[in-house]
């Protein structure tokens, strides 16, 4: 065997080897020599909750109580202003953090996203309260784009309309939606509750 070929299968089992480990061991050294490295990273300071999010939060911290729930959420509708109310919808998918008190709650439902879906009822249920003032923004979120909180309008809707707030002119619109919708759920719950009325 010649000796560059000799020098060559060396070089491949020795050097590149040899070269890739004094690398790793710069970068450790460069690593090792970062005083912070190995200290965990401070808490970032925990940010300050806006007026609408304690709204929020007053009204959430009695999600597992229906009867408080409601009156929560009316109390807020009598001190808080329609058009400050409508920008609680901001806070859908920007929730203020979980209160201390409420994680053990949460944590029986062991569901991802189980804080976003009590913030966003708790916002629904605020905007209720409004009545027909709240209708214009519920026609918005439930026929417009798709996302989680569309089927909270809907239902919310249906429950005004059974309720004879704008009766006639909740239906008209959700039964224009329910032929234009692909959503085969929000359809039927629409075409069910109506027809049951």
């Amino acid at each position: 065997m010649p000796i560059e070929i000799t020098l060559s299968i060396v070089f491949l089992l020795v050097g590149i080897p040899a070269i890739v480990g004094y690398l790793i061991f710069l970068e450790r050294k460069k690593r090792d020599a970062n005083p912070n490295y190995y200290n965990p990273q401070k808490e970032e300071k925990a940010r300050e909750i806006t007026q609408l999010e304690k709204h929020i939060l007053y009204v959430a911290v009695e999600f597992e109580n229906t009867d408080k729930f409601s009156e929560r959420a009316k109390e807020i509708s009598l001190i808080l202003d329609y058009e400050e109310a409508t920008k609680l919808i901001d806070y859908f998918h920007n929730n203020p953090p979980v209160p201390e008190e409420l994680k053990q709650s949460l944590s029986k439902y062991g569901v991802l996203g189980v804080w976003m879906e009590v913030c966003q009822n708790s916002i629904f249920e605020i905007l209720y309260n409004y009545k027909q003032k709240s209708l214009p923004l519920l026609f918005k979120i439930g026929f417009g784009q798709y996302d989680w909180t569309q089927h909270k309008a809907i239902y919310l809707l249906l429950r005004l309309a059974k309720e004879n707030v704008e009766k006639d002119k909740i239906i008209s619109e959700l039964r224009e939606f329910s032929l234009k919708t692909n959503d085969g759920e929000l359809k039927e719950k629409i075409e069910t509750e109506i027809d049951s009325w």
